[in-house]
């Protein structure tokens, strides 16, 4: 087994459609292609992918002009997965490229950003939701955006967040309740439609907000 094949043996959730062929956990061809990532001109720009699991995100923007690449990751063997498929396959450098071992909610950054992402990941703040898009919208620069993947229930009576009882630390707001934790913050550009996940309860939709 190659260098690798090896690294990407460890990683279970992301597809690696760029130097393999099988589908894991998680279509991220199918995913990029939905966000309309590529619709985005990055060209001098920063972004920030908060839970960025391997890096395929980041991966598939390092060639698209950017100034800077952060990912934050609170798994720490997809951070180490992360950094050893850019030093054998993208050898990116780190001044453009940068993987933290963090909790997004936590850390202290030291700069801000252009574009925030965050894919397959907002239902597992669970009640610090709310929080997510405050501290976003401190590190976005002025006019900065932020594309958020939610998984959001149907229940539109009034304001709602669905508890899963698989896991009672994953919440699913539904609309009304998104339009309430962006209040003042960020203005809606597009919704769309995001990728069928594998053990979903709900779909999930891309949000892409403007900071106010």
């Amino acid at each position: 087994m190659n260098n690798i094949a090896q690294i990407l043996s460890k990683s279970h959730y992301q597809t690696f459609d760029l130097i393999e062929g099988d589908k894991r956990d998680s279509d991220s061809k199918l995913k990029y292609n939905l966000s309309r990532l590529d619709s985005y001109d990055l060209t001098g720009k920063s972004v920030l992918d908060v839970g960025c699991n391997a890096g395929y995100f980041l991966f598939k923007l390092c060639n698209r002009g950017a100034s800077r690449l952060v990912g934050i990751e609170i798994g720490e063997k997809f951070v180490t997965i992360a950094n050893d498929l850019n030093r054998e396959v993208f050898k990116s450098p780190p001044q453009l490229i940068t993987f933290i071992c963090g909790d997004f909610l936590t850390y202290q950054f030291n700069e801000k950003f252009d574009l925030i992402i965050c894919l397959s990941t907002f239902h597992y703040f669970g009640y610090n939701q709310p929080v997510f898009f405050d501290l976003s919208h401190q590190l976005l620069n002025d006019d900065g955006k932020l594309l958020v993947e939610i998984e959001e229930c149907l229940d539109n009576g009034g304001p709602y967040v669905d508890v899963d009882l698989r896991d009672r630390n994953r919440l699913y707001p539904n609309a009304l309740q998104i339009s309430n934790y962006i209040r003042n913050k960020f203005k809606v550009i597009d919704k769309y439609l995001s990728a069928h996940q594998k053990g979903s309860v709900y779909d999930r939709w891309f949000y892409e907000l403007e900071k106010i």
